[in-house]
């Protein structure tokens, strides 16, 4: 049973998603209107919550891929999602999430699945761009500006600030930025860091900041691992066009084992691709995709490597190899 403290915000929430559908009435807006008048302490979680939709300007689903939507800020009263279906219901999962930590003073926590990719603007102006299987959260202090992920790929927009560091922290390491570009993907215990322009240090220390033990830098264009050992690599140059591609709704594979693309691919994909046969996973493979094009992905594998794809049901599709003859 909800509490009468609780049943307003969900009422209110109720309200605004009704106005946001694209399908709202003149009664929804009188309903509004009235409710607000019932309710005016709730007013102000209204105009927040429109607040927090502008800062939440851009989910796109990549199952198909679509153009990235221009998304402005409607008039009162008569504001639309951007589009119908899988956007809608995305846009208000991530509302959802985002009311609560708005109000509640936690930590902002923004998460992707399977085949989404999503934008927002934090509060110091920087730029977030989640891929898909991606879980963040944000916090803000004094003096620093701290990003826990955990787990997933995340591309940052840093904007500089000399009194605040930027960090963003893994149960692998830290990353710190000032005023820079980089791409961090975090997944299966492997840190990996691209620089696409300005400059970071990688650590493998993280608990508090300290000294300069155990850190890498990486400039533009270059990339640091700490792989799942706790190893931290030297910088070596990457392509940072590659390393972006996936903003695009692209993925681009050059030289990846099959293992590692299929890891890829499934992280869009509307059904999973699994690999039978151990000698398989070593293969390398190269070309660029689609993000959820999972049918074009193993078209190209079975038309340049000794592999068959099997489907064994909707929702999966093994690789098995040709027997030599």
């Amino acid at each position: 049973m909800k509490s009468e403290r609780n049943r307003l915000p969900d009422e209110l929430l109720d309200h605004f998603v009704r106005i946001y559908s694209g399908e709202s009435s003149a009664a929804d807006e009188s309903a509004l209107r009235e409710f607000l008048g019932s309710h005016p302490e709730l007013k102000e979680k209204f105009e927040s919550l429109a607040d927090l939709w502008d800062k939440l300007y851009l989910i796109v689903p990549e199952n198909p891929i679509s153009q990235q939507p221009n998304i402005s800020r409607p008039a009162p009263f008569r504001r639309r999602w951007p589009a119908a279906g899988a956007v809608a219901t995305a846009v208000i999962a991530v509302l959802v999430l985002g009311w609560s930590q708005f109000f509640t003073g936690s930590p902002d926590v923004f998460e992707t699945g399977r085949g989404q990719r999503f934008v927002t603007t934090l509060d110091d102006g920087s730029i977030v761009h989640l891929n898909s299987m991606t879980r963040l959260s944000v916090q803000y202090a004094d003096d620093q500006r701290e990003v826990t992920m955990f787990e997933g790929e995340a591309l940052f927009h840093v904007v500089a600030d000399s009194h605040r560091r930027f960090v963003v922290k893994t149960e692998r390491g830290r990353v710190e930025a000032i005023g820079t570009e980089f791409n961090v993907r975090f997944r299966r215990e492997r840190l990996q860091v691209a620089v696409l322009d300005g400059t970071i240090k990688l650590s493998t220390e993280t608990g508090p900041l300290s000294g300069d033990s155990g850190a890498q830098i990486a400039t533009g264009g270059e990339q640091i691992v700490i792989d799942s050992s706790g190893d931290l690599s030297a910088s070596e140059r990457v392509n940072v066009s590659n390393v972006s591609a996936w903003t695009r709704g692209q993925v681009v594979f050059s030289g990846e084992t099959l293992a590692e693309a299929v890891e890829t691919i499934n992280l869009h994909g509307t059904y999973e691709v699994k690999i039978r046969d151990d000698e398989l996973r070593v293969l390398r493979i190269y070309g660029v995709f689609n993000a959820g094009d999972t049918a074009g992905f193993l078209s190209a594998v079975e038309g340049t490597l000794p592999v068959r794809a099997v489907q064994v049901s909707d929702k999966i599709t093994t690789l098995i190899a040709i027997p030599r003859t």
